[in-house]
């Protein structure tokens, strides 16, 4: 926490202290924001200890130096401490930090030890205490979440689009409930600013020959089709520059439907991909990389000629004897709309990518009944997933079935704030945050490939440290106690593991408690970090945060929260957290994508965790990981306990977390047991431990 962040905090309005500096009335106020629980005696004789001129306030210097003796984390510094040195009287050297980001898992530490002493300001001494907690903690640098994968688009975009995963919008336009609320043009320029390639238009008849946006049938209100286009034209490619899905539901007259044309042509212009335009080109050619910076319609319409003012005769719901299509609306449709042939079916040939749209429920069906047709299914046939009806109240739909079951869109109410929206953000936050996905090679091969038949097992340990400033929704201070989830395909979906409560403590709670899941399909997987209350009954967590198992970072690692109440990041939140996969993932594997980061000569695969330099004497052995954090004694509400032996190394925890351990010394013997969730047991059965 900075100083001058601590200092405004403390010093308050000017009514409270107006000669200015920190009073002891400010202080106490300071704590009470910060989560820090100390009692009055403590504070007060923190306070007299530094005033020294006894004029009852702390000026900057005297404020400093209380911040530096209550901040100081001690999960850091027992870190700090247990890092191998030559010589302790200084601060981290080059080859000192080298030797930890390489246990850590970083691709060149040489070159990330380098531009880290840099960017802390380590001068000759080294990296001291203070800057290594600082990096430690910095949500940029130490995230959980791999960087490049954020920053950047690194998957082969060249693969047809039935490859990928896209980010979907349903009904775009609503900002509320399904049947009463406002439809607004905003709505659209929020989602694609956040990375939708899919968004969905219900055109209606509207008044003096200008066709509308709405819910039809609904107190919902109405916003004109030229002002959603022209948004849709100003924001299509600002984040993304691939292709944008555009559905249509019409439900307009012939003569709307050749103004809503027209409308189309004159907003979107050279952008807009034609059929025509790309004849002769079969379905599995279209990819995100060859139709960037189109846009592409969706709807429900046949492209064969007829006389004007009739029908093309492709129905459009339930209006479909009233609502003819024209010949110019079907000749706008890239991606014509097709019922679903079923699971393991395939339709017939044809020159045009075709989609389908399959409701929540149906889709859950499919996928719990025949999960491998689905996917099957869906390399050659468009797959759009939409809510079910009766989500009158915009809540959105589970994601994961889809996903599972190979399907492209999962269609989201991208305003509603839930759970649901949040894994869909963290899902989409990969890739450069282009709203493309690339799916696993299980799901887009051409050969047929059981998902059940081809798992990627792994089993995960995450290590919950400590927390950093964490929000209470409540007057008072947070009682915090962090949950663990890692959800995925069925067979993976585990049993909730729970930390003990810390009673009043927001600011920095300590608990140092160890959970093991076992996961069948990685690359479907997600881990999922809650901080709930444990002073609140039925409060439900208060901050959260999401991250797919494939870009999960090993080793000491931030994890960034978000508001549960308005998806916004908290910006001083996070939990301090350590992660192992074993086996660890290859790197040709990381991601759907099979992105490799950066090689380094000076670091192969496969390279013992400490590596000397040449000139120095040889390293100390490593230190034992200090007993000094407090472990907690299991609960009987604690599914999974399993704190680690003060004797483990920290440097074997990135690979596997009893490796460097004797049988002795083993946590529990071959026939002790955890419970844990995945390899087709259900969740909650109770599996032995592998002898070691």
């Amino acid at each position: 926490v900075r100083v001058a962040t601590m200092w405004v905090l403390a010093s308050g309005p000017r009514r409270v202290d107006p000669r200015g500096g920190v009073s002891l009335r400010g202080l106490r106020r300071m704590f009470y924001r910060m989560g820090l629980d100390a009692s009055a005696g403590e504070v007060r004789a923190a306070f007299r200890q530094l005033d020294t001129n006894g004029d009852g306030r702390l000026d900057m210097q005297e404020f400093s130096v209380l911040c530096e003796k209550w901040t100081s984390r001690r999960d850091v510094t027992a870190i700090y401490d247990a890092v191998p040195r030559m010589d302790r009287s200084g601060g981290l050297s080059a080859v000192e930090l080298t030797g930890f980001l390489r246990a850590q898992g970083e691709p060149c530490p040489e070159m990330r030890a380098a531009k880290l002493l840099r960017q802390y300001g380590c001068g000759q001494q080294g990296m001291g205490l203070r800057a290594f907690g600082a990096f430690l903690l910095d949500p940029e640098e130490n995230s959980w979440y791999s960087a490049e994968t954020r920053r950047q688009v690194h998957m082969d975009m060249t693969q047809p689009l039935t490859h990928y995963y896209i980010n979907s919008s349903h009904n775009t336009y609503v900002s509320g409930d399904q049947l009463s609320s406002e439809a607004q043009v905003e709505m659209y320029h929020n989602a694609l600013l956040d990375g939708c390639r899919c968004i969905e238009i219900d055109a209606w008849d509207g008044p003096d020959g200008e066709p509308v946006v709405t819910h039809g049938h609904t107190l919902m209100t109405k916003v004109h089709f030229r002002l959603v286009m022209e948004a849709v034209c100003e924001s299509a490619f600002v984040t993304s520059p691939y292709p944008l899905i555009i559905s249509l539901e019409n439900h307009t007259g012939v003569e709307q439907q050749r103004r809503m044309v027209k409308i189309i042509k004159g907003c979107l212009g050279p952008k807009l991909a034609l059929p025509g335009a790309f004849a002769g080109i079969p379905p599995d050619r279209f990819t995100p990389e060859s139709l960037k910076n189109r846009v592409l319609f969706k709807c429900k319409a046949k492209s064969r000629d007829c006389p004007d003012g009739q029908a093309s005769c492709f129905p459009s719901g339930k209006d479909a004897k009233k609502r003819p299509v024209t010949r110019e609306l079907a000749e706008l449709c890239f991606l014509p709309t097709v019922p679903f042939p079923g699971p393991g079916k395939r339709p017939k040939p044809s020159p045009k990518l075709h989609c389908s749209s399959i409701s929540e429920a149906l889709a859950e069906k499919y996928v719990k009944e025949n999960r491998d047709g689905l996917v099957e299914s869906s390399k050659t046939v468009m797959c759009r997933i939409y809510p079910n009806g009766n989500r009158f109240g915009s809540d959105n739909l589970n994601p994961l079935p889809s996903w599972t079951g190979g399907c492209q869109m999962a269609c989201m109410n991208y305003h509603f704030v839930c759970p649901e929206m949040r894994l869909n953000s963290a899902m989409f936050a990969q890739n450069g945050k282009c709203g493309y996905v690339l799916k696993p090679g299980s799901m887009r091969g051409p050969e047929w490939v059981r998902l059940s038949g081809s798992p990627d097992p792994c089993e995960i340990v995450v290590r919950v440290i400590s927390g950093v400033q964490l929000p209470s929704r409540r007057i008072g201070i947070v009682d915090p106690f962090v949950e663990v989830l890692v959800m995925g395909a069925a067979e993976d979906n585990s049993v909730k593991a729970r930390t003990q409560v810390v009673s009043h403590n927001g600011f920095d709670p300590v608990w140092n408690e160890t959970f093991c899941f076992r996961v069948q399909h990685r690359s479907l997987a997600f881990v999922n970090l809650r901080v709930g209350d444990g002073g609140v009954v039925f409060g439900g967590p208060v901050a959260e945060a999401y991250v797919p198992l494939p870009w999960l970072r090993p080793g000491y690692r931030v994890v960034p929260l978000v508001d549960v109440r308005t998806d916004r990041p908290l910006p001083d939140a996070r939990l301090f957290c350590h992660f192992s996969i074993t086996p660890p993932p290859a790197p040709s594997s990381m991601c759907c994508g099979g992105y490799s980061p950066p090689s380094c000569a000076s670091s192969p695969a496969g390279a013992p965790l400490w590596v000397p330099s040449p000139t120095s004497s040889p390293p100390i052995a490593p230190a034992t990981y200090p007993a000094s954090f407090p472990i907690p004694a299991p609960g009987p509400a604690m599914p999974i306990p399993m704190p680690l032996p003060s004797s483990l190394s920290p440097w074997a925890l990135p690979y596997s977390p009893w490796s460097n351990l004797a049988e002795s010394e083993a946590p529990c013997s071959p026939t002790s047991v955890v419970t844990v969730g995945g390899y087709g047991n259900p969740a909650g059965t109770v599996m032995p431990w592998p002898a070691i």
